[in-house]
């Protein structure tokens, strides 16, 4: 993929979003210009999370098709009840059919 330094593009916003833009901008003592950086930086940020987890769902969904195998939210809840008791050699439970 071809990479730039730096560009600028226009952004239209309505008078609503501006002005709340220039109150967080000022609330975060930081230009609006870098406020409006960081959200898209969040933005993408966030949307790459998001994908990488929904491959995931759907990894763990198709392994479960395939093979049966899983563990009962009962059980993850009585494991993760061990952990919060301070035991923090519990082991996760089995997968099982």
């Amino acid at each position: 993929m071809d990479t730039l330094k730096s560009a600028s593009i226009a952004v239209e916003m309505d008078g609503a979003s501006l002005l709340e833009l220039a109150r967080v901008a000022e609330a975060e003592g930081i230009s609006q210009d870098e406020a409006i950086k960081n959200a898209i930086r969040f933005y993408l940020d966030h949307g790459e999370g998001y994908r990488a987890m929904l491959r995931d769902g759907t990894d763990a969904w198709n392994h479960y098709k395939r093979t049966g195998l899983h563990v009962t939210n009962d059980e993850i809840g009585d494991w993760i009840a061990e952990l919060d008791a301070g035991n923090d050699d519990a082991e996760p439970p089995a997968c099982h059919t």
